[in-house]
Formats: C-alpha cells, sequence, structure tokens
C-alpha cells in the first residue's frame, strides 16, 4: 500500500502535467486501487466524483460453496450486472463491507473547460485509505474438495436437478464443506446467476424421515418410551384424524428402534401423538426448526414450523416424519450434531476469523454452546437406532468401509402445482461418523432425481460414503480392521503389488504406504494424495517420472512428497 506523501506526489506529478482533463482519468487508469477523485470546477461550482475499484477472482467453483481458497472477493462486474439477484445468491456479499475497506479522497480543482488541474488539496477529516480486512473461514480444503467431487460425481449419476452436501464438526458447530452443483464459473462467460443458487444455505425442503431420529430421541428424552417400547403399525395402513397413513412394509408391532431401523410413518406418528404438541415442537425449536440459524446470508430462509397452539393432530403426525414441514440442510445437520455432540447444540460457525491488513487476528469466532437439547444418554441410544438403520434397515446398502457409522435416510415427494407428485422426489441421507465417537456429520440431499432409484440410499448414499472416507484419511482416523470385509482389497493388507497401487493405503494407525504416482498426470496425483494433507513439491511439465518417497513406502500424514514430471 503506498503511503500519504507518495500518494500526493504522484497525483501532482500527473495532475500539472499537459491535458489536465484527462487527469482524472489517467489517474484512475494507472491502477490506484480504492481512491475516490473528487473534482471541483471553480468556474461553475460544479461537483464530480470517479471510482476506481478493483477486485480479482481467485477461483472458479468457490462462489457460493466458499470451499478450498475461497474468494475473498467477487467480480464486480458481475454485481453491476444484477447486484440484487446475486446478492441473494452469492454468500460472499454477506461480508462485502469487511472486504471492502476505505476509500482515499482527494479534492483537486479545475477550470469550467476541464483543460487544467491545479495543485489538489487534500481535505482534512476526510476518511484515509485502509484495507480491507480479510477472512479466514471454517472450511477443510481436502473435505472441500472431496465433497464437491463426490456431489459432482451424484449429479452425473442420478442426472438430478440439483445436489448438495455439507459436512460439520460435532465438536465445534464449524461448517468443513459446503458444496452445490450444478454451479456457475464466474470466470467464465456463461452468466446465468440461477446457477449461483446456494441450496445448502438457501433451500427449504421438507425433509421427509430424516426428522424421524429426533422425534424418537424427544420421546425417550421425556420418558414417554424406551428402544424396546412396542408401537402398532397397523399392518402399513392407518386412517386416524381425518388422513390415511402408510408404510413401505407391513409390519404389525414394532419397537421404537425398529420404527427408526425401517422408517415406519405410522410408528413415528404415534409417537408423535404420544408426545403432544407443545412438547414435541418445544424440542424441535431447541434443535433451531422454524428459526434462523447463526449462519445468516441475505436469502438464507428459516424454514416453517406450525405452532403447538395451531397445529392439528394430523399435521404433528405428518410433521414427525418430515412432511408438512420445512427445513434448511443448515438446520438438518446442525441437529444431528447435536446428537453426536452428546446433546449439546453448537453454534454454527463458517466465519472463523477476521484478520486486518498486516495479518493480524482482529476477531476470531469461537466455539459456542447454545444450549443442551438431550442428555447424553438419549444422544447415544438415538445413535445406536440410526446405527441399526445402516446395519440392518433402510440404510444397509451404504457402506464406509473400516467404520462404524450412524444415520437416516429420507425420501420425500415434492409439491409440483400445488400437489404431492408422484414421480418428483427429493432423497437425503445425513449420518455421523464414527458412530461410537461423531467427529463429523454429514448431510447429501438429492432434488428431483431423474435415473435409477429415487429413494435416499440410493441417491445420496454413494456421495456420502465418499465424503466420509475422505473425511477420516483428512482427520487421521484410521480404519477398524476388524470391520473390513476379508473379501474385500483393503487398505490395510500387505499386498504383493503394494508399491503399484495409485491408492493410499493405512499401514497402520498413523501411517500409509506411499501411493505409486508414476505416470500419473499431476492433476490426478494430486487428486490422490489431497485426501491425507501431505506437502506436496513438484518440478517439470507432463506426467510424473519419479517420486520420493518411492511407491510402498511407510509415510505419515503431512509428510513431504516431491514429484518429477517429463
Amino acid at each position: 500500500m503506498q503511503s500519504y506523501e507518495q500518494l500526493r506526489a504522484r497525483i501532482k506529478v500527473i495532475g500539472v502535467g499537459g491535458g489536465g482533463g484527462n487527469a482524472v482519468n489517467n489517474m484512475i487508469e494507472s491502477g490506484m486501487d480504492g481512491v475516490e477523485f473528487i473534482v471541483i470546477n471553480t468556474d461553475a461550482q460544479a461537483l464530480s466524483m470517479s471510482h476506481a475499484p478493483h477486485r480479482f477472482q481467485l477461483g472458479a467453483n468457490l462462489t457460493k460453496g466458499l470451499g478450498a481458497g475461497a474468494r475473498p472477493s467477487i467480480g464486480r462486474e458481475a454485481a453491476l450486472e444484477d447486484r440484487d439477484r446475486l446478492a441473494e445468491l452469492v454468500a460472499e456479499f454477506n461480508y462485502d463491507k469487511i472486504l471492502r475497506g476505505e476509500k482515499f479522497r482527494i479534492v483537486s480543482i479545475r477550470d469550467r473547460r476541464n483543460n487544467k488541474v491545479y495543485r489538489p488539496l487534500i481535505q482534512e477529516g476526510l476518511p484515509q485509505a485502509q484495507d480491507g480486512q480479510s477472512i479466514s473461514l471454517t472450511i477443510d480444503r481436502s473435505i472441500q474438495h472431496a465433497t464437491d467431487v463426490a456431489i459432482q460425481k451424484t449429479i452425473e449419476r442420478t442426472k438430478a436437478k440439483s445436489a448438495y452436501a455439507m459436512v460439520m464438526d460435532v465438536k465445534t458447530g464449524e461448517i468443513l464443506a459446503i458444496s452445490n452443483q450444478p454451479t456457475l464459473n464466474l470466470n467464465g462467460r456463461k452468466r446465468d446467476l440461477n446457477l449461483l443458487q446456494n441450496y445448502a444455505l438457501n433451500a427449504s425442503y421438507e425433509p421427509g424421515s430424516v426428522l424421524k431420529p429426533l422425534v424418537a430421541g424427544i420421546a425417550l428424552e421425556e420418558g414417554v418410551m424406551n428402544p424396546s417400547t412396542l408401537i402398532n403399525c397397523e399392518n402399513g395402513r392407518w386412517y386416524a384424524h381425518g388422513g390415511r397413513i402408510t408404510d413401505e412394509h407391513k409390519d404389525e408391532f414394532l419397537s421404537l428402534t425398529q420404527v427408526i431401523q425401517n422408517s415406519s410413518n405410522i410408528g413415528i406418528a404415534k409417537v408423535a401423538l404420544a408426545l403432544e404438541a407443545p412438547t414435541m415442537i418445544g424440542y424441535l425449536q431447541d434443535f433451531g426448526f422454524g428459526q434462523h440459524t447463526e449462519v445468516r446470508f441475505p436469502s438464507t430462509p428459516r424454514g416453517v414450523l406450525r405452532s403447538p397452539s395451531s397445529i392439528k393432530p394430523i399435521e404433528l403426525m405428518t410433521t414427525a416424519y418430515g412432511y408438512g414441514i420445512s427445513t434448511t440442510m443448515l438446520q438438518l445437520v446442525s441437529s444431528y450434531a447435536t446428537i453426536g455432540n452428546n446433546g449439546k447444540r453448537m453454534k454454527p460457525i463458517l466465519l472463523k476469523e477476521r484478520l486486518n491488513a498486516n495479518l493480524e487476528v482482529v476477531y476470531r469466532n469461537k466455539p459456542e454452546v447454545t444450549h443442551t437439547v438431550f442428555t447424553p444418554k438419549t444422544a447415544k441410544e438415538v445413535i445406536k437406532m440410526m446405527e441399526k438403520v445402516v446395519t440392518q434397515g433402510t440404510g444397509k446398502t451404504i457402506k464406509v468401509p473400516g467404520y462404524r457409522f450412524a444415520g437416516k435416510t429420507g425420501t420425500a415427494k415434492k409439491v409440483v402445482g400445488g400437489t404431492y407428485s408422484i414421480t418428483d422426489r427429493i432423497g437425503s441421507f445425513i449420518g455421523l461418523i464414527p458412530a461410537d465417537d461423531p467427529k463429523i456429520a454429514i448431510a447429501v440431499t438429492v432434488d428431483t432425481p431423474t435415473e435409477g432409484p429415487t429413494y435416499g440410499a440410493a441417491v445420496a448414499g454413494p456421495a456420502f460414503s465418499d465424503i466420509a472416507l475422505a473425511s477420516m484419511r483428512r482427520l487421521g482416523i484410521p480404519p477398524d480392521p476388524t470391520l473390513l470385509d476379508p473379501k474385500e482389497k483393503t487398505t490395510l493388507e500387505v499386498e504383493e503389488e503394494s508399491n503399484t497401487n495409485p491408492e493410499l493405503q493405512w499401514r497402520s494407525d498413523k501411517e500409509f504406504a506411499a501411493p505409486n504416482l508414476i505416470g500419473l498426470s499431476l492433476r490426478d496425483a494430486l487428486r490422490i494424495v489431497s485426501s491425507a494433507n501431505f506437502d506436496v513439491q513438484f518440478q517439470g511439465h507432463g506426467r510424473v517420472k519419479t517420486q520420493s518417497p518411492l511407491p510402498g513406502s511407510l509415510i505419515n500424514t503431512q509428510d513431504l512428497i516431491e514429484l518429477t514430471l517429463q
């Protein structure tokens, strides 16, 4: 940043020369960012102003996800095209005042013909130039990358209208990844602002069955039921309070655990009636539903949760299985993180720190417990129920090799033209991993899949698996060898071809076998090693010719890998 004396001297030299009428433009074109020029015409007593901000876009797919290396600012040209619309869609506008800084104001005098600029007068009391602050986000680069890849694969596999995911640290409430597809590259020429929609933060939708574990947990917390309490599920069809509720499975009696495992609408509806409206709605409000979360942007909704004083019995029952209520993904992932954190709700955090021009921290967003929703005992019992979902129930096709995890599938019909569609669905899976001591909560939602099965486990499960596995590696949590299928080729086995395997392989609690990167492009090599947070140095161009350490060597996370390309 130029000093006051340097800036003043520079303006005098530019302004005194010939062609004074172009002096201001010359100063602007010279690239002095954040300077506001005020020119006074002495004859006509006119005042004019020229503005010269310059901001540069540093990323291609980071606008709405706020992911790895998130841009410090958005392109100003795009903002001028449709500022209001962009403000709704791009989360960065929330921090625009922080990033912008103060302008340097200069008053100069010229005549009516605009052909001379006299010595500038520095107006006392005008604000001096100040750099904008930088912001540091909670986003983890490796987990964000893995989430982006998984959601892109989901779109390609399901041909869905959109797909989005969020990863949260259950102990701190920090958001480690946000991904949305399809997306828009602001570096490109395409300007469809609808592609900037941040569904993970701004979309409000009926969540479906992912709400059921929360309602079951309320029943446990209130002592109304226990995991073994039997509930009559009416063989899959039940008429009550003027409505008909059906189940995919025709079960007669199920325990509360089995209600969650098999995702019984009838079973959870009866739980809701046993709780009554004030209790159930009150707990859902404690989880954050129907309210704005602490991470807010211009168009972030609070969702819809009916009042306990006005909700009808049939509405209470449908709310229990995720219909007649609208939520955001952030509300859902925060509620699951609360269960994973022994029932203590953490304030969701996206902005981690603000830094001044000298990169000194001027504000730090510290983790904060907002309140306790469940006791640790209740939280652990709910996690055990959700483990049954992925081992014996509707999510049993979802696998994360070597890890115990817990979660819940959800499939909700979409409202189209005022009625529920018979074809359009929203499929979801939300889970906690590891199940015995959860570190992260992961939510994946797929909107209107059009190819293949449309239920939650099928459309959202594979992305959850990929994100969970990459996150465990990134966090240095090794798999449990006893949970690995011996028929599978696992990363813990020492195989004859280990020195030719291009994938990361665990060898012990904290060690990997170095992957064989020889012959790969730099992009593919970086993709493989990024999940374990290795430092990488490379030289040359083309494909990897040599690497150090050699393939198969034991290495730790954050070790240095050196590559030579040719």
